[in-house]
């Protein structure tokens, strides 16, 4: 078993907090909710599952979103603190979970908790856990309308979720069920 750094919890909501209002705080939070239910379903089927990096990932997946949306700021910048603070597994899951990263192969060859994480994050739309549909219908009107380039990002990454929710489905989450 591979040894590596995390900050706790409480560590991880001051960050998002320092850095985002409460709108992005609550969500996050909602996604990490999400993601340990899924990732304790997964584990009980016997897929090993990470729940301390699942949980904190998914605390700060959206770490960088208020700076990237007001500032036009590099999501990457903060990510690649979380490097230089020792959390190198955690950086990378947040990195590689981002939308470019994970389009960029198959979604089987990114480790569970990135998968989750990223299936999470799409079922939640604020605070409220929705079908892909209707978050997929949010995405495009909010995101979709800024460029050809986004809306078509965006309707390849529909795509990957319904695999990806298929796929949990087959491992025995009761998707439905959230």
């Amino acid at each position: 078993m591979m040894v590596y750094n995390l900050p706790s919890k409480n560590q991880a909501l001051s960050m998002l907090r320092k850095k985002n209002p409460s709108n992005i705080v609550n969500h996050s939070i909602k996604v990490s909710e999400l993601s340990m239910k899924i990732g304790i379903q997964l584990k009980n089927k016997g897929i090993p599952v990470d729940l301390k990096l699942l949980e904190i990932a998914a605390l700060l997946h959206d770490l960088d979103k208020y700076e990237s949306l007001s500032k036009g700021f590099d999501y990457k910048k903060n990510v690649l603190s979380l490097r230089k603070k020792g959390f190198q597994k955690l950086a990378n899951t947040i990195f590689n979970e981002q939308l470019d990263a994970f389009l960029s192969s198959p979604f089987q060859k990114h480790p569970i908790e990135e998968i989750v994480v990223q299936y999470a994050d799409k079922r939640v739309l604020h605070t409220r856990v929705v079908s892909l549909n209707k978050r997929f219908a949010y995405l495009y009107k909010r995101y979709g309308s800024d460029s050809a380039k986004i809306l078509k990002k965006l309707k390849q990454m529909k795509k990957v979720l319904g695999r990806i929710e298929a796929f949990l489905k087959r491992k025995g989450v009761k998707v439905n069920s959230f």
